[in-house]
């Protein structure tokens, strides 16, 4: 009975050692964790000890604690808890004369799940002497827990760069309200970049984590009198897309599927493709394409000529340019295989659309794309749309806008009504010599509400250098982006949508009318930022006035 207890004694003792936990009960603790204690002294010098220490105001998720841990320099290292203590110990002798920076990162955690406010920084010395200038900015992030912000010294060659992590850097988080600061820099000049970490791997992912860029270099200074303004845009995507399947739906169809959704940079002729049976070395002509509004990843061709069993090549001219919705162009250096079929056509008509609809505005228009290219000369549709709140028929007008596409505009639609819509003809034609009797088609559809407008006016009271570019502002929510000239010194912004807004003034340096976020790899300048606002509410028929900047 003894050893039974004993041994029960150990299994609490040990989970309780790995795991604990203060007593239970009462409402969560919404306070953030934060250091209260911590060992060596901020800027200590000649440290000989090979141990460091860290006290929480709470217990924290200690694997929360440990991602969030980074050294500059690079060193190898254990960790050893004692209740909210928290012990670094170094593997080896730390080098002589070296300024070392302990940065613990504001994604960790205590028991409840809080977050601090801000980051931890410990700075301290082997030598007599430590590296004390800065540099402190300002990161526009919604989630500062996720941005990190790196400084390389100016001499960094960005063009030969493959990983931000391969190089030396000093790096830093914002606290909650976005402030940064780089603190022991050694002094001179510092390229100033951020990253919004979006998969958690504590690197810079160019193709998946959003990216921000200071516009200039920057010099590290006791003072750091001057402010680095960083906003972070969306990953930029490099990637071009590629053709990764041909298939013949039938003896005259085709549908070409790519890796990402595609638009073309150019009108596209049927002339710029180009079909030919292997076998024969017959050309086939293209006659119709189309891309499905719900998948553009798909192009579907119709065909003149009908297709056998025989194995075809597709390419496409030269003077053709296909790219993604980034800009990327699709690469093709010979002619795809496919092989054909001769399996029968169905020439059923049928459409690309919704089950449900939501219209912008009671202006907007509705648009059906067929799957086959219709007569628009022998074919007529009608339209009638009913008001489901008064019950009333609203008059419609049809129109092709091309041989698959299907054009009605319902007059005098309202704001947040719902509409039921049906579209019929007694004979639809196609491009082929089939007709079908008594088409009808149905949709249900609805308008938005009306947006709450209202208006925005201020002045620029920071000087204005227009050497840097032409003054520009823009203000933006979650859902809005407004851009406006800044004419002596004054801007304003009429009938934007209410909401909550930031305005950000900069100098368009290539006078292009938006923000350029420029680049980490290669390292590319955004444009200048001459100020920040805080957030900034617009009201439903107010103006807010006299806002300086």
């Amino acid at each position: 009975m003894f050893k039974r207890y004993f041994i029960l004694f150990l299994v609490v003792f040990f989970i309780s050692c790995a795991n604990p936990k203060p007593p239970s009960g009462g409402e969560p603790d919404r306070t953030p964790p934060k250091v209260i204690k911590y060992s060596p002294e901020n800027y200590s010098v000649n440290f000989r000890e090979k141990q460091i220490s860290i006290e929480f105001s709470k217990w924290v998720e200690r694997a929360s604690v440990i991602n969030n841990i980074y050294l500059n320099l690079p060193l190898k290292y254990e960790i050893v808890w004692s209740g909210k203590k928290m012990y670094l110990r170094f593997a080896q002798n730390l080098p002589d004369s070296t300024t070392i920076t302990f940065l613990l990162g504001n994604n960790y955690s205590d028991l409840d799940g809080n977050k601090p406010n801000e980051p931890f920084t410990l700075v301290f010395s082997t030598g007599p002497s430590i590296d004390s200038s800065r540099i402190s900015g300002f990161v526009l992030t919604e989630h500062p827990q996720k941005t990190f912000i790196y400084a390389f010294p100016s001499s960094t060659n960005f063009d030969t760069i493959v990983k931000l992590e391969d190089i030396f850097h000093y790096r830093t988080q914002p606290n909650v309200n976005g402030y940064f600061n780089f603190e022991a820099l050694k002094e001179g000049d510092y390229h100033i970049v951020a990253f919004l970490d979006n998969n958690n791997n504590r690197i810079y992912d160019k193709n998946i984590d959003g990216f921000g860029v200071c516009s200039k270099k920057f010099s590290a200074t006791y003072s750091a009198s001057d402010t680095c303004f960083i906003l972070l845009t969306h990953p930029y995507d490099f990637v071009s897309p590629q053709i990764i399947d041909i298939n013949s739906l039938n003896k005259r169809l085709l549908k070409i599927t790519f890796s990402e959704p595609i638009t073309f940079t150019s009108e596209l002729d049927t002339n710029d493709l180009i079909i030919i049976d292997s076998s024969t070395s017959e050309k086939l002509k293209p006659e119709y394409f189309f891309i499905p509004p719900d998948n553009r990843r798909q192009l579907f061709i119709w065909l003149t000529n009908d297709l056998g069993e025989s194995l075809y090549t597709l390419s496409l001219e030269k003077g053709i340019v296909i790219s993604d919705t980034s800009g990327n162009r699709l690469e093709y250096e010979k002619p795809m295989k496919f092989k054909g079929s001769n399996r029968s056509i169905d020439y059923s008509p049928d459409t690309f659309a919704p089950s449900k609809l939501s219209l912008n505005n009671p202006r907007e228009n509705i648009s059906l794309k067929f799957n086959k290219p219709i007569d628009i000369k022998k074919t007529m549709f009608k339209a009638f749309c009913l008001d489901n709140q008064r019950n009333d028929t609203i008059w419609s007008i049809v129109n092709f806008l091309d041989a698959f596409t299907l054009n009605i505009s319902c007059r005098n639609l309202r704001w947040g009504n719902n509409y039921s819509l049906e579209i019929f003809s007694d004979t639809i034609y196609d491009k082929y010599n089939y007709s079908f009797q008594n088409w009808k088609y149905s949709l249900k559809f609805s308008v938005q509400q009306e947006p709450r407008y209202g208006n925005l006016k201020g002045k620029i009271i920071s000087a204005i250098d227009t050497s840097y570019g032409m003054p520009t502002i823009f203000a933006f929510s979650k859902s809005n982006l407004f851009y406006t000239r800044i004419t002596n010194n004054s801007w304003d912004f009429e009938n934007i949508p209410e909401g909550e807004y930031i305005l950000i003034a900069f100098y368009d340096k290539n006078n292009n009318g938006v923000y350029d976020y420029g680049n980490i790899l290669p390292l590319i300048f955004s444009e200048r930022i001459i100020k920040i606002s805080d957030k900034i509410k617009v009201r439903k028929g107010w103006t807010v006035e006299e806002v300086t900047l």
